[in-house]
Parts: structure tokens; sequence; C-alpha cells
């Protein structure tokens, strides 16, 4: 990491704190989102709630390894892809299923995913208006 990128990401987390977003809830979003949710703050101030209500009850890595059917609680995509999360360890760590829009009829079965490596994929974003559900549905 360069110079810039440190101060970049520095400034984000600064300007996080500031706007009172949770750490627990800016950790999950992919930095495009994040930015454009600094720079219109007041629109999002109920997204950020729900949003840090859900990561609050979301169940750690393998609290639901006996559960037929776990909840979803966080949705990501990309034009490619979509996440499924149902466990997150509150670092970087999440379990989930993953669906990839080119075979619809495939799912990778459940796996566990690197935050950081989602978030790599500049096209990645948070579904903001996912519902928590079963992952049969």
């Amino acid at each position: 990491m360069n110079d810039k990128t440190n101060f970049n990401s520095s400034l984000l987390i600064a300007n996080c704190s500031l706007a009172k977003i949770p750490p627990l809830v800016s950790r999950l979003m992919p930095t495009a989102q994040l930015k454009h949710i600094l720079q219109y703050f007041g629109m999002y101030t109920e997204t950020i709630d729900r949003l840090y209500s859900i990561v609050k009850e979301m169940p750690r890595l393998c609290d639901t390894i006996t559960v037929n059917n776990p909840t979803v609680y966080l949705h990501y995509f990309t034009g490619t892809a979509d996440y499924f999360i149902c466990e997150y360890d509150r670092d970087d760590t999440m379990f989930g299923k993953a669906r990839f829009k080119m075979f619809p009829l495939s799912e990778t079965g459940y796996q566990k995913f690197s935050l950081s490596s989602l978030k790599s994929n500049q096209f990645l974003e948070l579904d903001f208006g996912w519902g928590v559900s079963p992952v049969s549905s």
C-alpha cells in the first residue's frame, strides 16, 4: 500500500467516526458505497441503524451448523454473482452461499468468504434493501 492509499483509508475511517457510522457497519460496506453514504449521510441514517441491528443479531461462525434452513442476514451482489451471508465472525470471515448469474441454477453450497476478498471486487455492493429471510426463500 502506498502513502496515498493509507491516507485515503485513514480519512475514510475518520469520516465514518465523525458521521457516527458504527465500525461494525462501516467494515461491511464496499468502499464506493461507504463514500456515497458519507456524502449523503442524512439519507442513510435509517439504513445504518437497520444494518447495525441486523449485524448485532447475526450468528457467529458455526452457530447455525445444525440448522437445516439457516437465515440469510446480508446479501452482496455484483453483475455476475450473489453472496448470501448467514454467519459473520465480526472481523473478516463470513459463511454463506454464492450463486453465479451466468449459471442461474448453480449454487456453491455453503462456504467461507473473506470479507476483504469480497470487497476487493470494485463492483461489489451490499444490498441495503435486503430483508432477513431463510436461505430457502
